[in-house]
């Protein structure tokens, strides 16, 4: 029997068991409860520590997991992705063609924006992650494989300074 009691052997099963089968509640989960449940748990898992008095943000800040934000828009990205590049069917009816693309400033994959009159549906998923989506830089949108897809897009989402990126 394999024994998970470091922290180390802990935070290797999270990321490569755990949480691939957590993402799908992520983004089906409405409730601001069940977002920030599914970003304390990790911490308390794997530092083994349930206790209520213990700070989550220093057990985060301790084993330096990324935030909401980064991870939020990660996993949107990669929906995104996949909608774009393995669901013709649900691109055709979701996201739009761009009506000009420029070859200086835009990438191929560039998709069009809703027309949006309403911040909140701006805020949305399609709107929001349409115009993040079109500021990727090409070698990153281009990739088709999902596992090749992660890393680059990590940097670039983690990379992005404070006035590109989207509110949290």
């Amino acid at each position: 029997m394999v024994s998970f009691s470091t922290t180390v052997a802990l935070e290797v099963l999270h990321k490569n068991h755990i949480l691939p089968t957590m993402q799908l509640p992520f983004f089906l989960s409405s409730g601001a409860h069940a977002v920030i449940s599914y970003f304390t748990s990790p911490c308390r898992f794997i530092l083994s520590n349930y206790s209520h008095t213990t700070s989550v943000s220093s057990m985060k800040s301790t084993l330096e997991l990324p935030g909401l934000t980064l991870c939020r828009k990660y996993f949107h990205f990669c929906l995104f992705r996949k909608t774009f590049y393995a669901n013709p069917i649900l691109k055709d009816q979701l996201l739009f063609h761009a009506s000009n693309i420029s070859p200086r400033s835009n990438h191929e994959c560039k998709v069009g924006m809703p027309t949006c009159d309403m911040n909140i549906y701006f805020d949305s998923f399609i709107p929001r992650t349409s115009n993040d989506w079109n500021h990727l830089p090409a070698s990153i949108v281009s990739i088709h494989d999902a596992t090749y897809f992660k890393m680059p897009t990590i940097s670039s989402v983690s990379s992005t300074p404070p006035w590109r990126a989207s509110k949290p």
